[in-house]
């Protein structure tokens, strides 16, 4: 899908512009002629127009379900006990754990706080869905110090507009949705796009949705740590903290994992090649476009019993 990021402040263009297809960079005057009909995005200091992927996240969600599941992976919701809690539900041999639980990750690994494993914290982010089927382009727009503005189509006519950052916010889902801050994305969203007030009579609301967004400072974590009395033994690695970024990193962090659990197992005869009295973790960077909310997060713990590793 093919759109625009606007940013409030110049900037240079991005080091992933070759990663994505046919970009183009916007300076002020670039942004004052395309958006000419719109004041918000026509004050824009600059923009990122290209061509990229655009998920829908509730079927991309049961893809990825169906994909463990196929690979002989299971699903069992548990309680976490922070005395025992990668060993807690997993029943025969364990060679390794990743902690990839979000906002429970730290609560898993038995409310250890500071150090290596820095401070999780819930960002709040809150979405409206509507039907419009007109809007076929995604169009987010960046400040310094406010809420990201975003209107991002996801097929079938349905566009995703957004959003909030509230810190430390920790009500979510259907129910806890805040009229005042419904009314705030319709507004800044309208005057992004002005199409969406121009023809209200096509646009159908659909609903509302908050999430929690698992922010942890120094960024992600992503490493071995260890695994210590609370793993039982076992080597325990770490995937958590990506914030609003989870979209975005989520493929690259797999990846790294996967290389982490080999060197962990050591190959086909399961001999550890982990050293477990240090963390490993580097923090990773993603695109500050993605910052898409996140569910409440739950304790489920998905068992791979192919290469004998739990997850």
């Amino acid at each position: 899908m093919r759109g625009t990021e606007l940013f409030a402040r110049p900037s240079e263009p991005p080091p992933w512009r070759d990663d994505v297809l046919d970009f183009e960079y916007l300076d002020a005057r670039a942004c004052r002629r395309r958006y000419a009909g719109a004041s918000a995005a026509a004050a824009a200091a600059c923009g990122h127009r290209y061509t990229s992927f655009m998920v829908d996240m509730p079927r991309y969600m049961r893809f990825l379900m169906r994909e463990v599941a196929r690979r002989g992976g299971t699903f069992r919701r548990r309680a976490v006990d922070p005395a025992r809690p990668h060993a807690h539900g997993v029943a025969g041999p364990v060679s390794v754990v990743v902690n990839c639980l979000g906002l429970a990750a730290e609560r898993a690994a038995g409310n250890k706080k500071g150090g290596d494993y820095g401070t999780l914290t819930p960002a709040r982010g809150h979405t409206v869905r509507v039907r419009a089927p007109f809007i076929d382009e995604f169009l987010v727009m960046l400040e310094d110090g406010s809420p990201p503005t975003y209107i991002l189509p996801r097929g079938n006519g349905v566009v995703v507009l957004g959003g909030t950052h509230d810190e430390n916010a920790t009500d979510c889902g259907t129910s806890a949705a805040r009229d005042a801050d419904t009314a705030s994305i319709l507004a800044r969203t309208r005057a992004l796009l002005p199409s969406l007030a121009a023809r209200s009579s096509e646009v159908e609301m659909l609903g509302t949705w908050t999430g929690l967004r698992p922010e942890r400072a120094g960024g992600v974590m992503l490493g071995k740590v260890d695994a210590g009395s609370g793993g039982g033994g076992v080597p325990v690695l770490a995937n958590y903290g990506h914030g609003g970024s989870g979209v975005t990193l989520a493929w690259g962090c797999a990846e790294e994992v996967v290389k982490l659990v080999d060197d962990v197992v050591g190959g086909p005869t399961g001999t550890s090649r982990m050293t477990t009295n240090k963390t490993t973790a580097r923090p990773v960077v993603g695109s500050p476009a993605a910052r898409l909310p996140r569910a409440c997060p739950e304790d489920t713990l998905v068992t791979i019993r192919p290469g004998n590793a739990a997850t």
